[in-house]
């Protein structure tokens, strides 16, 4: 009788043990996934803010372009390069 008993406690320690784990991975996990969350905002953000700046700047070098080459750099039609050559 006591050998069932202590096989019963023996079972249950190793069951509480497996869900303690089984806790902290869960635990582990939720954090994890909340430090990605921030970094994907973070990310996110920074893209905005750079898209920005290129509309800005698409903005501003459609002062100094013509409307048809601005629209075809801009639509994507042409492939652009800068290319310098010495003189």
């Amino acid at each position: 009788m006591s050998e069932n008993l202590n096989n019963e406690i023996r079972s249950l320690k190793m069951q509480i043990a497996k869900l303690q784990l089984e806790s902290k991975l869960r635990r582990n996990l939720a954090s994890e996934l909340d430090k990605q969350k921030q970094i994907a905002k973070n990310a996110e953000e920074l893209a905005n803010e750079k898209s920005k700046e290129i509309e800005k700047i698409a903005s501003q070098l459609s002062k100094y372009l013509s409307p048809q080459l601005y629209d075809s750099i801009f639509s994507g039609e042409k492939k652009v390069s800068i290319e310098s050559e010495k003189k």
